[in-house]
């Protein structure tokens, strides 16, 4: 069964905080997609009043999502909280054959 992890990202900071950090994360992010460990990330609009961001991305297992996680500006810089939901995917586009393969 294919696994992903939806990483949601919920800034803790004012905008000009966040829009200061936001170049070493993207490019933290950029290193997630050259290690094939990421499918898709951006911010979101606002929820309940809060402004954040989502990441989806294929990892080993939960610990290695979190590791990932915890080394994001965002989190270093304590601009932003992590919230890691694993989910089983037995459905989905055959756009996505080869990420679960590995062929990217």
């Amino acid at each position: 069964m294919n696994r992903l992890f939806l990483i949601k990202i919920t800034y803790l900071k004012e905008m000009k905080e966040v829009e200061a950090i936001r170049p070493l994360h993207r490019e933290y992010l950029k290193n997630g997609y050259k290690d094939k460990k990421l499918l898709l990330s951006g911010p979101h609009k606002e929820f309940e009043g809060q402004f954040g961001g989502i990441i989806i991305g294929k990892f080993n297992d939960i610990s290695e999502a979190n590791d990932f996680a915890k080394n994001d500006p965002f989190y270093l810089n304590k601009i932003a909280k992590y919230e890691i939901l694993e989910f089983e995917v037995p459905l989905y586009d055959n756009v996505l054959d080869k990420y679960f393969n590995n062929e990217r």
